[in-house]
Parts: structure tokens; sequence; C-alpha cells
């Protein structure tokens, strides 16, 4: 039987990292599964659009509550639009 004291790891884990950690690596899984969907063939740019909607609206929310790396999400994100904005000419082609 658990102690009532002892927490399950992935609790303990959420509750001593700082939450603009905890949502900083959300927001690069999110990244990255644009990417899959952007780079995939056909590209699935319906889920792509999803999840760069997702996070345009966790960053613009967030802004400078995100922390230090806000100017990096920033970053990743237009990145990441503009390789989906190619997808999208490139189907049109």
């Amino acid at each position: 039987m658990t102690d009532a004291n002892e927490l399950p790891e992935e609790i303990a884990y959420l509750q001593s990292t700082p939450v603009e950690q905890v949502l900083g690596n959300h927001i690069f899984v999110l990244l990255q599964l644009v990417a899959v969907h952007v780079a995939a063939t056909p590209p699935n740019l319906e889920s792509a659009q999803l999840v760069i909607d997702m996070l345009v609206a966790m960053i613009e929310t967030g802004g400078d509550r995100l922390g230090e790396h806000v100017t990096l999400y920033r970053g990743a994100l237009a990145e990441t639009q503009q390789a989906f904005a190619r997808a999208v000419a490139q189907k049109g082609s």
C-alpha cells in the first residue's frame, strides 16, 4: 500500500517542475507534431493547421509569462508557419 505522503512519480515531477518548463516541453512536442504532419506524404495540412492554431493560442496567451525562452518559442513557431506555408504552396502547384 502506498504511503499517503508518497506521490506517484509523474505527479511529483509536475509539482516540482516550474510550470514554464512543462509548458515549454509541450510547445516543442507540438512543434514536432506539426513537422511530422507537414513532412508526411501527402502532407496532412488540416492536422498541421490545427496544431499551429493551438501553438499560436498558447504562445500569445502565455506571452512573457512563459519565461526566458518565449523568444525561442516565437521564432520556432514562425519557422513552423513558414514550412506550413511552403507545403500549402507546393500542394497548390
